[in-house]
């Protein structure tokens, strides 16, 4: 992955390049970042975070509103990832079950089958017993 110099990061968010230091500072749990040859650089998707809080800025929400919105929307992704989690479990039981029952109905068919087949040999058998009579 190509990390961004906050150069980089003004530049493709089209914020000043001091207002972007300054929320990086600000919001610095919000990104993922590395140093790289003595200098901090950013991850990608750091420009579309960038570009959310200046949306929210320009709607007129003070720092501390955007930092607990972001927690808040953080907060609800856990919670749909826990439901989805929850759902995905009670899906595979479902379908743990339903094979149980599908190979039960299958050695059931396989012994009607067996047990047709046999009754069949024994028919033939019977038959070229009465045609020699």
């Amino acid at each position: 992955m190509t990390y961004l110099s906050v150069a980089e990061l003004s530049r493709l968010s089209g914020i000043p390049r001091t207002t972007v230091q300054r929320w990086l500072k600000e919001f610095e749990e919000f990104f993922i970042s590395e140093v790289k040859d003595d200098r901090v650089v950013y991850a990608p998707r750091t420009v579309r975070t960038l570009c959310w809080i200046e949306r929210r800025r320009a709607q007129g929400m003070s720092m501390m509103e955007i930092k607990s919105t972001w927690i808040r929307s953080l907060i609800r992704m856990a919670i749909e990832d826990e439901d989805t989690v929850r759902r995905l479990d009670n899906k595979n039981g479902d379908l743990i079950a339903e094979t149980a029952r599908l190979r039960r109905s299958s050695d059931a068919w396989a012994q009607k089958c067996t047990d047709i087949f046999h009754r069949v040999q024994k028919a033939n058998l019977l038959q070229r017993i009465f045609k020699k009579w």
